[in-house]
């Protein structure tokens, strides 16, 4: 195990045991909780643009898998393929897309293939460097 790891499953106990709160991580820059309220409001925005395309549930398509509480799925159809997202429930209202009664059948895509699809929808895929192991940006 490498330090990441051991670091990352010490992070994990301790907030599980109410030590500490993963949100208020900081890189010295922004916490957790900052960069995931930046993440939902951006996937809210998003999708809100594209409402013909977009969806939210709070049911999985798999009825096996619970989604964790206090989250809900939201997506859209991109011509690639569907893109989906967990976002916090308190930013559930501000999607104003088709609530559905389940998730779609899911194509088990990648965080990056969900990224690229989205890009995609925007003209800018073309500014994704894809050398197949960091997905950085050009």
């Amino acid at each position: 195990m490498n330090n990441t790891d051991k670091l990352n499953e010490w992070i994990l106990q301790s907030a599980g045991a109410g030590q500490l709160s993963i949100a208020d991580i900081s890189d010295g820059q922004q916490t957790f909780g900052e960069l995931y309220d930046q993440r939902d409001l951006l996937i809210c925005t998003i999708l809100n643009f594209y409402p013909d395309i977009s969806w939210k549930t709070k049911k999985h398509f798999n009825d096996n898998i619970k989604i964790n509480k206090g989250y809900f799925i939201a997506g859209m159809y991109t011509p690639f393929g569907q893109a989906t997202f967990y976002l916090r429930e308190k930013y559930w209202e501000l999607m104003h897309v088709a609530e559905l009664d389940k998730a779609p059948n899911c194509d088990n895509m990648s965080f990056k293939e969900a990224l690229i699809r989205v890009f995609a929808l925007g003209d800018i895929a073309n500014r994704f460097h894809d050398d197949g192991e960091d997905g950085k940006f050009k």
